[in-house]
């Protein structure tokens, strides 16, 4: 048996556009290591079927969340590695030989990479938040989750946790970093970046993207989980809000009665969150002709993660 074989995973839900050069690009890359690759589909209506069969993939049906489609992938690989590949992203060289290699140490559970968009497709918007993801260091680090549009697992260690849990729309992969992480190392080395394709391309699509993937992000908090490294992403938004609504009734004041002492205070906070995180961005990766763009995403980035929070937390029969 081959100890380097491995089985892509790839959920889809009306990929057609994109699924049939992900699978290309991962055939066209690993050539024999590759088991199997298994396209995972929540009921599409294109014909990401077709596409899929025709370049050499195995296609099976799943309903329900993301994380059970990866579920129900993991529970058919024949390998001791698998790989979760989003459908929008293409692989680059020597992507499952340095993948392996770190799987082959016995205390590494988990590798992955942020992705990259395409050079010469992307926008501004794009371009940035790449950016704002990718590592500071050129050089492999150890991190508590990856995304995963690009992870790679040792099944035994991913079956033990119980793989994803199903009931997370987003920020599964959060969760099971931060679950599997218990049992091993997990790394993140930029040599196995993918190209992602379907980043937003506008400031709008971006908001309401982070909208949505901020649904989930208390669900591992109310259900007892809770680290150090996760208490930044949660407060910072939840003070960036309070503090940009108290902004706003300061300057309500200042048009009613004249007040001006709350927009001093307030003001300089809402701005100092995604300031600090600007800085902070560049400080560890240079670039700095980019700080504008930077300063708006991330203003934009805990906007939105601020309105997720309120939304989860408002009981939805007071939203409707």
């Amino acid at each position: 048996m081959n100890n380097k074989a491995f089985t892509v995973i790839i959920p889809t839900k009306n990929e057609e556009r994109f699924i049939g050069n992900s699978i290309r690009s991962v055939l066209d890359v690993c050539g024999g290591s590759v088991r199997e690759i298994i396209v995972v589909d929540n009921h599409s209506t294109d014909r990401t079927r077709e596409v899929a069969e025709s370049a050499g993939a195995r296609f099976i049906r799943c309903g329900g969340t993301i994380a059970a489609q990866r579920n129900a992938g993991a529970k058919l690989a024949q390998t001791e590695y698998i790989a979760f590949l989003d459908a929008d992203c293409t692989v680059r060289a020597n992507w499952s030989e340095i993948s392996i290699n770190w799987l082959l140490s016995d205390d590494v559970v988990a590798v992955g990479a942020k992705p990259d968009a395409p050079i010469d497709q992307s926008t501004w918007v794009q371009s940035t938040w790449c950016f704002i993801k990718k590592s500071s260091s050129s050089g492999p680090s150890e991190v508590k989750w990856l995304s995963s549009c690009n992870l790679w697992v040792k099944l035994a260690p991913f079956n033990a946790i119980g793989g994803f849990d199903e009931s997370f729309e987003t920020c599964e992969d959060a969760d099971l970093g931060y679950r599997i992480s218990r049992l091993g190392r997990i790394i993140s080395d930029p040599g196995i970046a993918v190209v992602h394709f379907r980043e937003p391309a506008s400031i709008k699509q971006f908001y309401h993207k982070e909208v949505w993937h901020g649904k989930n992000s208390l669900d591992g908090v109310l259900r007892g989980r809770l680290t150090l490294h996760e208490l930044p992403s949660l407060l910072s938004p939840l003070i960036f809000g309070i503090t940009l609504i108290s902004s706003a009734i300061a300057v309500f004041q200042i048009a009613i009665m004249s007040q001006t002492s709350m927009l001093a205070a307030f003001i300089p906070i809402a701005i100092a969150i995604p300031f600090i995180y600007t800085l902070r961005a560049h400080f560890k990766k240079s670039e700095w002709f980019r700080f504008p763009q930077v300063f708006l995403v991330y203003t934009v980035y805990f906007l939105a993660r601020f309105v997720a929070l309120v939304k989860y937390l408002i009981p939805k029969k007071w939203s409707r």
